[in-house]
């Protein structure tokens, strides 16, 4: 993922006047946004459940170098092999070593911004491994040969007609307007032999760690700080009741709400 911060006033000048861009931003307003506010309308206490959520959040970060040790103790104790990376070159050499010992050919990937974030995709291409990407979104980006543009909604910026044009281009078909008829194309053509299959785990919009399940050998990201106690961006996982305990790790914690990391 590159950094394009410094040209963020040219950039934006130019998308303003992007009438295609303009008018797939105002659809979302009125479908994403109102969406949100639907579903927030059914609960009744809202609020609290974010507040609740917020918490549990808060105590897993502060105790972030605890769970991961536990969770590292209980996987391994059950046959996975956990590795710890300083950075992303170090991820993207761990996952290419582990498709290579396995004799992968393909990585079939769901949707994540940290292997965005690393340029996994560069690092498997680089070494011989076709990268399929199975998030609808992520898909037509992939097609488009386009970086996301928001971590919810990454194909946002796009419209119908760009997707229909893309998908007739690329994938030689009939071209098709329809919305759903879009979407069957395009898992047809994710209907692919797996070697490998790559996944994450995020929370809200912090995303930390890059899973590789074939030969169940999960990859964290881990900065190091002077203290040796990983910093609050290496690792986020998924939540879970108090009575949830992670069948390839078997992590438990002594919380009313633990957190239970995510292993495919």
């Amino acid at each position: 993922m590159q950094i394009t911060s410094m040209h963020f006033k040219a950039t934006a000048s130019a998308k303003l006047a992007n009438a295609s861009l303009q008018a797939a931003l105002n659809r979302l307003q009125g479908n994403f946004v109102r969406g949100r506010a639907d579903r927030v309308a059914e609960l009744g206490n809202y609020e609290e459940i974010r507040t609740a959520a917020a918490a549990i959040r808060d105590r897993a970060l502060a105790n972030l170098d605890l769970y991961l040790r536990e969770f590292e103790r209980n996987a391994t104790a059950r046959g996975t092999v956990v590795h710890w990376a300083g950075s992303r070159s170090d991820v993207n050499a761990i996952v290419c070593e582990i498709a290579r010992r396995h004799g992968a050919k393909k990585a079939v990937k769901s949707k994540s911004m940290v292997t965005e974030e690393c340029a996994l995709n560069d690092a498997l291409a680089a070494a011989g491994i076709e990268v399929v990407e199975t998030d609808l979104g992520e898909y037509i980006l992939q097609l488009a040969r386009e970086p996301p543009s928001h971590i919810v909604a990454p194909v946002v910026h796009k419209s119908r007609d760009e997707v229909s044009d893309l998908f007739h281009e690329k994938h030689g078909t009939p071209r098709k307007t329809d919305i759903a008829a879009l979407a069957r194309e395009a898992r047809e053509m994710l209907r692919l032999a797996e070697d490998a299959r790559l996944s994450h785990g995020y929370l809200e919009n912090q995303v930390f760690s890059t899973a590789v399940q074939r030969g169940k050998e999960i990859i964290w990201r881990r900065a190091v700080p002077n203290s040796g106690r990983p910093v609050m961006n290496d690792f986020v996982p998924s939540m879970g009741s108090s009575t949830q305990t992670n069948s390839a790790s078997g992590l438990s914690a002594p919380y009313s709400s633990p957190i239970t990391p995510w292993v495919g």
